[in-house]
């Protein structure tokens, strides 16, 4: 359960998605729609990196 290719995968697209909604907020107009999701995707890896995390996990 605790594959750690997966936390690499999952880290590897927070950063991307992240750095995608930096540039989106900071360019504006169109492209602070591109950002706009970036954000609501990058939220989505952080949970899935808290789910691995504790699903690694022993008790």
């Amino acid at each position: 359960m605790n594959d750690p290719r997966r936390r690499v995968l999952l880290w590897i697209g927070f950063l991307v998605f992240a750095a995608v909604n930096t540039i989106g907020g900071t360019i504006g107009g169109t492209a602070q729609v591109a950002g706009l999701v970036a954000g609501i995707i990058c939220i989505g890896f952080i949970a899935a990196l808290i789910i691995h995390h504790y699903a690694g996990r022993r008790p």
